[in-house]
């Protein structure tokens, strides 16, 4: 199976389970693509990442920035992960 239908039936799961709230934490060389095309697909998105500035390049997507993983996590009906070490998650 390619990954992009694995990623066409993952969004369509989430449509399905009327999941418009995302928080996304991890906006790097694979997140920041997946984070862009949920907001094309009209998701509300709040994206974290240490380095503010890679996060800040969503703004111009409807993306809304978060400063904190906990103002990331609050509100949202499911929250995606895409780092390299899932020890950099301190809540």
């Amino acid at each position: 199976m390619s990954s992009t239908l694995i990623w066409v039936s993952k969004v369509k799961l989430l449509q399905k389970l009327k999941m418009k709230n995302i928080g996304f934490i991890g906006i790097g060389l694979m997140g920041f693509p997946m984070a862009k095309n949920l907001l094309k697909f009209g998701y509300n998105l709040k994206a974290y990442n240490r380095s503010q500035d890679k996060a800040d390049r969503l703004k111009e997507f409807g993306a809304e920035i978060s400063t904190s993983i906990k103002d990331v996590v609050t509100n949202s009906d499911v929250v995606i992960t895409m780092l390299t070490d899932l020890s950099l998650i301190h809540i």
